[in-house]
């Protein structure tokens, strides 16, 4: 199988999950959060949204981004340059959660421009170098993060679901640890990037306990 395949797949897996997570998901639960230390849920899908259309339009192809080209900024009566990233928590307890009918149709528009993208690259376009104001990467990295990232972001979803009382998640999902050690393994190796899918393995062992497991008071990103 080849490393487009082998994402593809993985986007597939990760995109049947959040469906299941969220079918038939209210206004009232996008908005809720167990406590004030911890983001609600439609912060966490528009965050993850977010970096993945950055990741991949802005920095990997150099073209204007999803939430810019739709202006979806305002759709959701929001800034422009709003990255959805590293908020604090006076700009977490300001979000106003869209409907979630807005927030999941933006997501599905950042995801087939992903996956548009994804389909036209060849093996050897996966070792291009990316330059970026933080680092200097490759374009398969983006992706082994774009995956991850996701990953770990779909664990809270899944919690913040059921309300604080656990995972909907069965333990098959474990596949997406193995899908983020093969992708590094495979290319871009032990370089001291966080690997948010352990995240979700430690979630996972405390059971669904937000103070073993949330990012910290306010945290997005």
């Amino acid at each position: 199988m080849e490393t487009r395949e082998y994402i593809l797949t993985e986007f597939e897996g990760l995109q049947s999950d959040f469906d299941s997570a969220l079918d038939g998901v209210t206004q009232a639960e996008m908005a809720w959060r167990p406590s004030a230390a911890c983001n609600p849920m439609g912060l966490i899908l528009f965050h993850t949204a977010r970096t993945e259309d950055i990741y991949v339009q802005e920095l990997m192809r150099g073209q204007p981004q999803v939430w810019e080209k739709g202006k979806w900024y305002v759709r959701f009566n929001r800034e422009e340059k709003d990255r959805g990233r590293h908020y604090n928590a006076d700009q977490v307890n300001a979000f106003i959660v869209p409907e979630p009918s807005e927030l999941l149709a933006y997501c599905a528009a950042v995801r087939a421009q992903t996956l548009d993208y994804l389909k036209t690259l060849k093996p050897a376009d996966f070792d291009r170098e990316v330059t970026t104001p933080r680092v200097k990467t490759t374009v398969g990295w983006f992706f082994s993060d774009i995956v991850s990232h996701a990953a770990q972001h779909l664990g809270e979803v899944s919690y913040l679901r059921r309300g604080g009382r656990g995972p909907l998640l069965p333990a098959h999902d474990l596949r997406l640890v193995y899908a983020d050690r093969h992708l590094r393994d495979l290319r871009w190796g032990g370089d001291g990037h966080p690997q948010p899918v352990q995240d979700l393995r430690r979630f996972r062992s405390h059971g669904g306990d937000e103070a073993a497991f949330g990012q910290g008071p306010g945290r997005c990103g």
